[in-house]
């Protein structure tokens, strides 16, 4: 009898073991393995982001890139708080952060449209440096004009305008002191003296160049360089030059 009584307490000890293993078994339940879903969204207009980064509430970031139609996922991601940003494509303005909190079936964060980004121009007469606030791009006489400049409609300076041969830009390097026919540039100073590339230059040389750098045809926006010494006569009837160096231009429109 005592022995029956052993065999039956040793069976019961084993059986408790083995239960209690097989319940702290956590690889065999769906539910302690981690949980992830996707954070989805939308860009308009497509193109105009080159990637998304999605940043967790520890600082770790995830990156995607948007398809042709400007959507993007992250799939995996842990639920929890993220910060969305966008790096912009050339010729847009970054867009703001957007916060997501990612759910445990997923999200769709808010649609981001871009903006596309303003013109801007710079450059330095005399060593001075020049930031236009007023910048146009014009068609004149089937040639296209660009103007920079401090003062609404040009005058008084400083002011720079360069003439392009034609009205469709191309990127190209060209030479600002070819003929009236061709490229050439212009600077006005603030107190009306003008300063010509192909002015009077009174035997001294000349120099000028535009560089086109960059058309976004599809924005119908351009970017460039420039650079040049005008030439002109003031009222004593001297000979003046003018020296305009470090000149930028960005999203210009055509």
């Amino acid at each position: 009898m005592n022995k029956v009584v052993r065999i039956l307490a040793f069976a019961l000890m084993i059986g408790g073991a083995l239960t209690t293993a097989s319940c702290g078994d956590k690889g065999s339940d769906p539910q302690a393995q981690p949980q992830t879903a996707a954070i989805s969204g939308q860009i308009s207009p497509a193109g105009s982001v080159t990637t998304v980064t999605a940043t967790d509430a520890s600082g770790k970031t995830t990156t995607a890139t948007p398809g042709s139609t400007g959507a993007y996922s992250f799939p995996g991601l842990a639920p929890g708080a993220y910060t969305l940003t966008f790096a912009p494509a050339a010729g847009y303005t970054a867009p703001a952060s957007l916060p997501v909190t990612l759910a445990a079936a997923g999200t769709t964060a808010p649609a981001v449209t871009v903006a596309v980004a303003p013109a801007s121009a710079s450059f330095s007469a005399n060593g001075v440096p020049v930031t236009p606030a007023y910048i146009f791009s014009q068609v004149f006489f089937g040639d296209r004009t660009l103007t920079f400049s401090v003062s609404p409609g040009g005058a008084p300076g400083p002011t720079v305008s360069i003439d392009l041969d034609g009205v469709t830009p191309a990127v190209g390097t060209y030479s600002l002191t070819g003929s009236l026919t061709d490229y050439e540039a212009t600077y006005n100073d603030a107190n009306y003296q003008s300063y010509f590339t192909l002015g009077n230059n009174n035997g001294a040389t000349r120099s000028g160049t535009l560089v086109i750098t960059n058309v976004n045809a599809s924005l119908r926006r351009f970017s460039g360089t420039f650079e040049f010494v005008g030439f002109g006569t003031n009222n004593a009837g001297v000979y003046v030059s003018a020296r305009i160096t470090n000149g930028v231009f960005t999203n210009l429109s055509y």
